[in-house]
């Protein structure tokens, strides 16, 4: 009768998605079929699982070993001494333990630690 008399009749969008408690418990797979009511949704999930897949990934590791760098963090000059990293920031801050800061951390030769270290107990 409303459509005889000329006047607008919006009729709600229904989906095959079922409504849930909450955004969180709906399967990707449901949020994705949003994407056919709202442009551009799809791509945006899509985009965000890979970010997702790629975080979950693992880092890759370094090639060389530990054992053949020259040049090395305070973590490795960490793992290969014993000593505190805090110990070896506060030498180098010193300059008992010369060192270069290459990004955001500090890079220490290997003979410059091994001599660091044969000196420790010298003073």
């Amino acid at each position: 009768m409303k459509e005889e008399m000329g006047i607008v009749v919006i009729k709600p969008i229904v989906s095959d998605v079922e409504m849930t408690s909450g955004p969180d418990d709906l399967p990707v797979d449901s949020l994705m079929s949003i994407g056919r009511f709202f442009p551009g949704f799809k791509s945006l999930m899509e985009r965000v699982v890979v970010a997702l897949e790629r975080r979950s990934e693992p880092e890759p590791t370094s090639s060389v070993p530990l054992a053949d760098k020259f040049l090395l963090t305070l973590a490795e000059a960490q793992v290969l001494t014993g000593l505190s990293r805090e110990m070896l920031k506060r030498a180098v801050v010193a300059g008992e333990l010369p060192s270069r800061l290459m990004g955001k951390a500090y890079r220490v030769k290997r003979d410059d630690l091994k001599y660091y270290v044969d000196n420790l107990w010298l003073d």
